[in-house]
């Protein structure tokens, strides 16, 4: 069965090269399209450790990049098993129709494996040889042996379901062996909670990382390309009439901001009914802004 042509399988042995060329997902409008990594998704890879804490402003595709990525590692690794984790059971079965199906129904080597779904929330590879690898999202942690857990809005289960995150801790995340990988990413709203914790944490140790620390990667609002791009000419504002607009401008040259990035900004801030707090939540300029 002829499914790719030569230059195509030898790229095989590159995951990034599958990673932008294997997979479809759609797009902000809708769009079915090739997967392709962001500017913040190919400097998390390029950083990432075994333990990652990501903290985030909103919309910059981690969770489509952690729950492709680790359906690649499925596919592409024998007896390997991934459990992605989401904060309700809805958003879980979402996470798996709207991306892990959606590539699934559209992916070129599908013939080459045996799939069976014994759940809504469950993917089974058979290999032909004796050897399966799985993918499952769920709402909690899970008993089982996983190679790899992700966990997608974690401070927000940390304050509205404690016991989840309990659960989450003290269950599913010493479950992962010393050589499997766990990533956490999440928008923070406000200082309280285990999640902050965590952060504050492992920030006093980035300089001395051991395999089982934690490293904290942050990305900001202004690595949303895409949106920021759409920011025209014609739609920049000067700032100087008002005294909201002196604090935007003092705020863009705090911040070395162009004149596009804090005009997103602004609408952004408008679009929150001028909330700060919620501003500071959904697009942080820096990781303290999301504690506050």
């Amino acid at each position: 069965m002829n499914l790719l042509n030569q230059t195509q399988k030898k790229n095989l042995s590159n995951k990034n090269w599958r990673l932008s060329h294997l997979y479809k997902i759609r797009n902000k409008k809708g769009e079915l399209i090739v997967f392709n990594q962001n500017r913040a998704q190919t400097e998390f890879n390029f950083r990432k450790v075994k333990r990652n804490l990501i903290v985030k402003s909103r919309q910059l595709g981690f969770t489509t990049l952690e729950l492709l990525d680790i359906l690649d590692d499925c596919l592409f690794t024998r007896n390997y098993n991934g459990l992605f984790i989401a904060q309700d059971l809805d958003t879980a079965i979402d996470i798996f129709n709207n991306k892990a199906d959606l590539a699934w129904n559209h992916y070129k080597l599908a013939p080459l494996y045996k799939l069976n779904k014994d759940t809504a929330r469950q993917m089974k590879f058979d290999f032909g040889d004796k050897t399966f690898s799985s993918l499952i999202v769920d709402s909690s942690g899970r008993s089982g042996t996983f190679n790899r857990l992700h966990i997608s809005e974690f401070d927000l289960v940390c304050k509205k379901f404690p016991d989840k995150a309990r659960e989450i801790l003290e269950g599913s995340i010493p479950a992962i062996p010393l050589d499997g990988r766990i990533d956490i990413e999440t928008t923070v709203k406000g200082s309280e909670g285990r999640f902050y914790d965590m952060v504050m944490n492992a920030l006093e140790k980035q300089d001395n990382l051991t395999p089982m620390d934690w490293k904290v990667h942050f990305y900001n609002w202004t690595w949303d390309d895409e949106e920021i791009w759409q920011i025209k000419d014609s739609d920049i504002i000067a700032f100087k009439d008002s005294s909201y607009h002196l604090m935007f401008k003092d705020y863009q040259i705090e911040y070395k901001l162009t004149d596009q990035q804090i005009t997103y900004y602004y609408f952004k801030w408008l679009s929150l009914n001028k909330e700060w707090s919620a501003m500071k939540s959904e697009y942080p300029t820096t990781i303290w802004e999301c504690f506050e």
